[in-house]
């Protein structure tokens, strides 16, 4: 009995985060802020404020919800925060979102 518990959360667990970093790629926040990394692949908080557009506190927050999605990676120096996006997370999620789609 126990292992069943172990098993169904452990499903859970994988399922909360496969619909977290879903839902968070898709978000029509993140959809600039992506598109610029992508033609870019590193950006600073003030060039992607400027790029999107979008309020400080607001990019900060998606910014840092995208970096627990690891398709972007935060690094910092000492003047400031860089973002990256990591192609390789990005590639393995549309496989899995092309896969999902073909099945429906």
């Amino acid at each position: 009995m126990n292992h069943l518990n172990t098993l169904v959360s452990a499903s859970t667990s994988a399922l909360t985060e496969a619909l977290f970093l879903l839902e968070t790629l898709s978000d029509p926040l993140s959809v600039p802020i992506l598109d610029f990394l992508l033609r870019h692949t590193e950006a600073t908080l003030l060039d992607l404020l400027i790029a999107t557009g979008i309020d400080t506190e607001t990019l900060e927050m998606q910014l840092e919800l995208l970096v627990q999605t690891k398709a972007v990676t935060k690094y910092a120096d000492w003047y400031n925060a860089y973002y990256q996006i990591e192609i390789p997370q990005i590639k393995k999620v549309k496989a899995i979102a092309t896969k999902l789609a073909l099945k429906r």
